[in-house]
């Protein structure tokens, strides 16, 4: 009777979830959730000479999952070049093809837009963002330090106390960050 029924619950829940998840690794597989500019170019790696997106490279445990998606957000997409004519030809196909568009992370030259984030003394701060995720490339460190980097904190309160001591950019684990330019 009623584990019979809490069982067949169960099964249906493990069901639902099972084609939740099969349904996200195609959206994930398929880059269904990118800006239409960006799968174009991905469709067409042979000639765009596209090697992926950032996305595809990061590497993060689930409980600093959020906060690497909220402070990076749309440069997860960002297509990653070998070179700066591949870019020039990526952004003129686009512009020519009314595809869409698209943001480039051109590897092998220097990293550096941001200093590197030194966290000050204090308990609520739980580290760097930069040294929670890793990037899969022999160039990550390079890649990672032309990207935004903050201080990552557990709760929003801490982030809004800390924002009025510290300029810097902070997230949560949950993913909110007081830092809209990266």
């Amino acid at each position: 009777g009623e584990v019979a029924r809490e069982l067949d619950l169960l099964y249906r829940e493990r069901d639902q979830l099972s084609g939740r998840r099969a349904s996200l690794e195609e959206l994930v597989a398929t880059h269904g959730a990118f800006d239409a500019g960006v799968r174009a170019l991905l469709d067409d790696r042979e000639t765009s000479r596209v090697l992926g997106v950032l996305a595809d490279v990061v590497e993060v445990g689930p409980l600093h999952e959020k906060a690497v998606e909220g402070l990076l957000g749309d440069a997860l997409q960002a297509l990653l070049v070998p070179s700066p004519e591949a870019a020039r030809a990526g952004v003129r196909r686009l512009a020519e093809s009314s595809e869409g568009r698209a943001s480039f992370l051109i590897l092998g030259r220097p990293g550096g837009a941001w200093a590197p984030l030194e966290p000050p003394k204090d308990s609520r701060i739980l580290g760097r963002l930069s040294d929670m995720y890793r990037i899969a490339r022999p160039d990550g460190d390079a890649i990672k330090r032309g990207l935004c980097d903050a201080l990552v904190v557990k709760h929003l309160a801490d982030a809004l106390a800390l924002s009025e001591t510290f300029d810097a950019p902070i997230v949560t684990l949950d993913g909110v960050s007081n830092s809209a330019a990266c």
